[in-house]
């Protein structure tokens, strides 16, 4: 009986056994680790990589023209929209013109009134003199007295005093009806410049009155770069030298050069207004753009911009490290050059990277078998 027991507990005991090697079999075969190939690697560097003085600005247009209304008028026709392309001289608002048009009938009428007028003070006149010179000879041959001679010389005068009103009533009737034609004019308001509305202030059925803003013009022409230089970095700034200009909205990158330095701290910010010129046709005025003005050189390590992976907020690279051990390293990077991205920490000279393949890497991996370049 006792030798039955022995016997069982052994089974047990070997069966036991048999199942805890199967099951290490079967997890050391679940942590083999991934084998990665089909990938290039390459050192990190150092580099002599440039130095810059960063600072912000605004595309700027050559010029920027705000129209105003100059007369009072009801608005009856606006003609274009915000980013429309005007040429000079197109019609841009149309304001009511009734009152005006009766302004230049009645101020017609009284020009018309006052020339009638002109001609019949130029006949009084013409005929006070005659009469003078008559009687003035009467009086030279004692026909007449000089009571007699004197009041023809005084209707003369008289004469002539009315054809000089008259003549001052037919000018500032001519003026009169010029100022209606011109506030007539005003009614329709044209473009002062070829350019791209940028803003627009006025809607049709509002009351337009003399000053208020019609629209704003960004005039057509070379666009510049409006930035503030720090009156410690002035000196990095010359006339004529080469900047770099990022547009961020546009994720790219120009040249510039600067074009004026206005020599002139601004007391509030302490800082010089300076103008890149740029030669670009997809800019527009109004935007936001970094400039970059190089102050000189520094080492510094340097990686190729496709080995750095992103994971969510994550910058890394997967460095192949002892035994061809892949692991996913977190690093901080710098700025961008032509030489490669800058590393300013999680790395060190000579760390092996996956520069190209970075798709195919996995942290955790064995690298076996590299892509020759």
């Amino acid at each position: 009986m006792n030798i039955q027991r022995v016997a069982a507990i052994m089974m047990l005991v070997l069966a036991l056994t048999g199942c805890k090697e199967q099951a290490g079999s079967k997890n050391t075969a679940q942590t083999a680790r991934p084998v990665i190939n089909g990938v290039q690697t390459a050192r990190v560097s150092l580099a002599r990589v440039p130095v810059f003085y960063e600072t912000v600005g605004t595309v700027k247009s050559r010029a920027s023209v705000t129209v105003a209304a100059r007369i009072m008028g009801k608005v009856t026709g606006v003609m274009f929209k915000d980013g429309d392309k005007v040429k000079v001289g197109q019609l841009l608002v149309s304001i009511d013109d009734r009152q005006f048009r009766q302004q230049i009938t009645a101020a017609e009428a009284a020009l018309s009134q006052a020339k009638q007028s002109l001609t019949t003070a130029d006949k009084h006149r013409q005929l006070a003199e005659v009469t003078y010179k008559r009687y003035k000879k009467l009086f030279d041959e004692k026909a007449i007295t000089g009571q007699e001679i004197d009041e023809i010389k005084t209707k003369m005068q008289v004469a002539g005093l009315q054809y000089e009103m008259a003549d001052k009533a037919v000018s500032q009737a001519e003026s009169g009806l010029a100022q209606a034609r011109i506030a007539r004019g005003f009614a329709s308001v044209h473009a002062p410049v070829s350019g791209i509305i940028v803003k627009k202030m006025v809607e049709t059925g509002i009351m337009a009155a003399p000053g208020r803003p019609l629209f704003t013009i960004d005039e057509k022409g070379p666009l510049h770069v409006d930035i503030k230089a720090d009156e410690n970095k002035i000196s990095l700034l010359r006339k004529n030298m080469p900047v770099v200009v990022e547009i961020p909205s546009q994720n790219r990158r120009i040249s510039g050069v600067v074009k004026t330095i206005v020599r002139a701290v601004n007391p509030r910010s302490r800082s010089y207004l300076v103008k890149i010129r740029v030669k670009d046709r997809d800019l527009s005025s109004g935007l936001f753009v970094r400039v970059y003005v190089l102050r000189g050189d520094r080492q510094a390590l340097v990686l190729p911009p496709a080995a750095i992976v992103h994971r969510g907020q994550l910058t890394g690279v997967y460095v192949v490290g002892a035994k061809n051990l892949v692991t996913y390293r977190l690093i901080r990077v710098g700025r961008k050059s032509a030489l490669g991205v800058e590393v300013l920490s999680g790395l060190r000279e000579n760390d092996r990277v996956i520069v190209k393949g970075t798709d195919r890497a996995v942290d955790g991996g064995i690298l076996q078998k590299e892509k020759q370049s």
